[in-house]
């Protein structure tokens, strides 16, 4: 597959399967980053399946890779590499979804890079090749969530055009979790 992204410090490309125990754990980076203990419950399995043997598959995915003559590399040497193409050292992953008054759209539901690998662009190079895939699918725009205690996040997204929906226009999210879920799934109608 060839990459989106290359320059000799960093590949940006669409991820593979054999990426998902890579992506595996820098979820698990970030769940400690956020002080989500006990996250990510899926396993790389999930991933696979989730994003490669489902059609149409659940998720899409874009990862950062330093090549492995990168002089880069050394200093990511604990990140989970991916056969002797080089280290993952951040991932994007993504999901199309539907506005009602706009239409399409692109959900990031994480990116994360590895603390190893940040102060290198490397979250602004997959954030704008995310920007690309939007344009190209003709999305009204990229939607996520922050962590409110996430300041690191805040400012990133706002460099890059985002705006906080809560504060400008009330917006909040919520979830059904899976046993109110089955809870209301249960109910006669």
């Amino acid at each position: 597959m060839a990459s989106i992204f290359e320059s000799n410090s960093v590949i940006i490309r669409n991820a593979k399967r054999e990426d998902c125990p890579a992506i595996l754990e820098l979820k698990k980076e970030l769940a400690a980053h956020q002080d989500m203990q006990g996250l990510p419950m899926l396993s790389a399995e999930d991933l696979q399946r989730d994003g490669f043997d489902t059609n149409p598959p659940c998720y899409q995915c874009i990862v950062a890779q330093i090549p492995p003559n990168s002089k880069d590399r050394s200093e990511c040497e604990n990140v989970e590499e991916t056969q002797q193409e080089g280290t993952v050292v951040g991932y994007a992953l993504y999901f199309f979804a539907y506005a009602a008054w706009e239409g399409k759209t692109v959900h990031l539901e994480d990116l994360c890079v590895s603390e190893k690998g940040r102060g290198r662009g490397i979250g602004s190079k997959m954030l704008k090749q995310l920007a690309k895939v939007a344009v190209e699918e003709k999305c009204a725009r990229i939607q996520l969530e922050v962590l409110d205690s996430n300041e690191t996040a805040f400012k990133f997204y706002n460099s890059h055009g985002g705006w906080n929906t809560t504060v400008a226009e009330g917006w909040h999210n919520f979830r059904i979790d899976k046993e109110a879920l089955e809870k209301l799934a249960a109910i006669k109608i």
